[in-house]
């Protein structure tokens, strides 16, 4: 299947641009990108935004009460929306391998976070954080100072490698940490006894981290939050069910006791 919506980011023309910023660029931080770089990639963004607002338009979530229509002139919730935006281009990329559901358990988890609180939401521009004065956004991708603004990294990157960045050697692609597995593989190391389930749920304990997936693969959670969430509730499942196991233990041995003699 061929996609060709607007919101799929596409090479920017290279003849008459200005150069592309540092190879050393932090990854899709906006103001580190060349402008016409910039302005191409968040009018994909923009298409996805009304997109997703046009889809999730009913209970259990509701995108317009998350996201107002000046989400672009503010820069925490713009990051926070931009890593949304990432992730599903990751997850329905051709060549991945991420189950679609991880899309969504992501959207779920920083729904709450998405808007800017305040005015904004209920139809009123709140400048309180120093955005520009509300402007539509076709007109404001091409002539705001955000929008033309050269490529400039964030002071603290480094405009070298540090020590710290360039002390250890690179780790071979075969010797990283997989992250994602074939269901079919965790389902037989469960049964070796190498991987342990969370009771009935999708849940996966195996090589010191946490694992969610459906019936065709599993992601490693990388979420720290989440994993000492699973944490307590795996110690909170073995409490209960080493409790059950005592009370059935108990119960036997009255009832042994309690046998009359023949």
């Amino acid at each position: 299947m061929t996609l060709t919506s607007g919101y799929l980011p596409t090479p920017p023309a290279t003849a008459n641009a200005a150069p592309p910023p540092p190879a050393e660029a932090p990854r899709w931080v906006w103001e580190a990108m060349d402008p016409v770089d910039r302005r191409a990639q968040m009018k994909h963004m923009a298409d996805w935004v009304a997109w997703m607002l046009s889809r999730q338009v009913h209970p259990p979530l509701v995108l317009t009460d998350r996201i107002p229509a000046c989400w672009y002139v503010h820069p925490g919730p713009l990051d926070r929306l931009t890593c949304i935006y990432v992730e599903w281009l990751r997850v329905h990329h051709p060549d991945s391998e991420l189950p679609l559901a991880s899309f969504y358990d992501l959207l779920d988890r920083h729904a709450a976070t998405l808007g800017y609180p305040g005015l904004c939401l209920r139809g009123e521009h709140d400048n309180v954080r120093g955005a520009d004065p509300i402007e539509e956004f076709d007109v404001w991708v091409v002539t705001s100072p955000w929008a033309t603004a050269p490529a400039t990294c964030p002071p603290f990157w480094p405009t070298s490698r540090s020590p710290e960045m360039t002390s250890a050697p690179p780790i071979p692609r075969s010797g990283r940490p997989a992250m994602v597995l074939p269901a079919a593989e965790i389902t037989t190391l469960i049964a070796t006894g190498q991987a342990e389930r969370l009771g009935r749920t999708p849940a996966v304990k195996y090589d010191q981290s946490w694992w969610l997936g459906d019936e065709e693969a599993y992601i490693r959670v990388l979420d720290a939050d989440m994993s000492n969430d699973l944490d307590r509730r795996a110690a909170k499942l073995a409490a209960g069910l080493a409790a059950v196991a005592r009370a059935e233990q108990s119960a036997a041995q009255a009832s042994e006791v309690n046998r009359p003699l023949r």
